[in-house]
Parts: C-alpha cells; sequence; structure tokens
C-alpha cells in the first residue's frame, strides 16, 4: 500500500492547506471590505503567486528534516492563534490582522518543513511578508522619501502647462480659487509600494532579465508619480471651481481606486512590452555572383 507522500507528494498537501488559508482570508476581506494594509486585489495576486509557486512543487517531497515537535506544537498554535482571532474579530480594524499572511502562512512551514526547510520555500515566504506591509501605518516613510512633494510639483508642472494660473507652496498647490494640501495619505508612496508589490509577483512568475527588471521597477514608480500628479491636479481644479460633490468622489475611495486602476493598466502594458518576444530579422541573403562560362567568355571577345 503506497502512502500518502508516494501517491499525492506531501507538497501536494501544502499546497491544500495554503489554499484553505488564502480562502480564509480573501473571504474575510471581501466580507468585510476593510484593510489598513493592502488592498483587496493585491491580497488576491499575493495568495495567487504563493499558490502557483506551491502548485509548482505539489509533486515533490517536502525536505527530509527532522523537524522538532515543538516545533510543530508552535506552528500549529500560531496558525490557529491566526485563524481563531480573525474570525472572532472579523469586522474590527486592528493592526494585528495585517500580519495574517505572514503569521499563518509561517505557521504552515514551521509544521511542515520546521526552520530549515524555510530556504525552500523562501519566495512564498517573501511574498507573505510583502502583503504583511501594514501601508496604512508607515506613511512617515513617504514624508522621509519627500513622496507628498514630488506629487505636488508635478500637479503644479501639470496645470501650469493646461493653461491654469498656478502657485504652490511645499505641499499646498494654489489656485484663483482655492488651494489643496498633498498630504501623506494622498500621496503617490502606498500605491507604488502596493504596484511594485504586483511588480515583484510578475517577475516571480515571468523571469525576465536583470535589465527588464529594472526598467519595469522604474517605469512603475514614474507611471505611479505621473497618474497620481493627475489626481492631485483634478482635485485642485475642483476645489478652485467649488465642486465639492464631485471633489469628494474623486477624493474618496471609488474615485482613488479608478486613478489606481489606470496605474494598474499601464505597468500592465509595461509589462507586455517587456515579455513580448521579439521579431526575428529575415537573414540577408548574399549576392549571386554572375559567372561567366567559357563559352560567353569567347563570344564576348
Amino acid at each position: 500500500m503506497q502512502d500518502w507522500q508516494t501517491r499525492w507528494g506531501a507538497g501536494f498537501w501544502l499546497l491544500a492547506c495554503g489554499a484553505a488559508i488564502a480562502t480564509f482570508h480573501l473571504n474575510l476581506i471581501w466580507q468585510q471590505q476593510i484593510t489598513i494594509g493592502q488592498s483587496a486585489v493585491t491580497n488576491l495576486v499575493g495568495w495567487g503567486v504563493i499558490l502557483y509557486l506551491l502548485w509548482q512543487k505539489r509533486h515533490l517531497p517536502l525536505p527530509e528534516l527532522a523537524v522538532p515537535r515543538w516545533l510543530r506544537v508552535t506552528g500549529l498554535m500560531l496558525l490557529g492563534w491566526m485563524i481563531l482571532r480573525a474570525w472572532l474579530r472579523r469586522g474590527s480594524l486592528e493592526i494585528i490582522s495585517i500580519f495574517f499572511p505572514l503569521v499563518a502562512f509561517t505557521g504552515l512551514l514551521l509544521v511542515a518543513v520546521g526552520w530549515q526547510g524555510l530556504k525552500s520555500y523562501r519566495w512564498e515566504f517573501m511574498t507573505g511578508a510583502f502583503l504583511s506591509m501594514p501601508l496604512g501605518s508607515v506613511d512617515f516613510i513617504g514624508d522621509a522619501l519627500k513622496i507628498p512633494l514630488i506629487d505636488a510639483r508635478l500637479a503644479a508642472f501639470t496645470l501650469h502647462y493646461l493653461g491654469f494660473e498656478v502657485a504652490r507652496q511645499g505641499n499646498l498647490i494654489f489656485l484663483p480659487g482655492g488651494a489643496v494640501e498633498i498630504a501623506s495619505s494622498c500621496s503617490s508612496f502606498s500605491t507604488i509600494i502596493s504596484l511594485l508589490i504586483l511588480v515583484f509577483a510578475f517577475l516571480i512568475v515571468f523571469p525576465v532579465p536583470s535589465f527588464k527588471q529594472l526598467v519595469l521597477v522604474v517605469g512603475t514608480i514614474c507611471s505611479v508619480l505621473v497618474v497620481n500628479s493627475g489626481r492631485m491636479a483634478l482635485l485642485a481644479v475642483l476645489v478652485a471651481e467649488q465642486q465639492k460633490a464631485a471633489f469628494d468622489y474623486w477624493h474618496g475611495t471609488a474615485g482613488a481606486e479608478v486613478f489606481s486602476n489606470i496605474s494598474i493598466f499601464v505597468i500592465a502594458g509595461w509589462g507586455y512590452l517587456l515579455l513580448r518576444p521579439q521579431p526575428e530579422l529575415p537573414e540577408e541573403e548574399e549576392p549571386e555572383l554572375l559567372t561567366l562560362e567559357n563559352e560567353d567568355l569567347d563570344d564576348a571577345e
């Protein structure tokens, strides 16, 4: 009688458990529609990458490592703790829930492979870590990088070349009818990090040369800055025109998602251009040399 590892592969059961955890987490996010970490789309793509990598290893046996019993118990406690507290506290907005992908998946790996086997699943672990970045709590990093100031400069530049009488002072943009301040929460920082996580997932699934990776990362950052500057310019115009209802829409979640989707489509275009196969140039045919037969030479004479 074949044991379960020989018949299914231990990696299959790790994939099945990972899929169950991902389904539970995504279901909580979509039911409550709250998160102060990554967006629902980012979580969906991130879990998809993790499951894709586990799917590729589904027929492989787990590393033959002696995992101590206490380590397995620790992993089960981490996994059970995160699932139970997420279930009991569903609908509440609190910081620990952001770390669900990292802590739950770490607990699963501790049960399956222990500490020494984590290196075999380092990309899955890193993806879970990226999904657990608390973007809503790290706006100070964007301030340190002067992202709001860069957004203000680009928005003022856009308005100036569109013909508006615009002035800027720091993060403030002034128009004749009003002014807007680009705060940290409205800057491009969170969107840049979220989309860089998607780019990271893209590069895991579709590896490309280092130069193209650099192009994609730089293109992502520049695209988000340009698109977000357009949103900030639009908000400044709406404030100047005293259109409060329109301002509330484009400043709110729905309006922000429109511009986020634009950034995603732009970055998808970058990815398509980088992955598109280059057409092969036809080989140049060597010109045929005209040779004259001896008889032709005689006739020519």
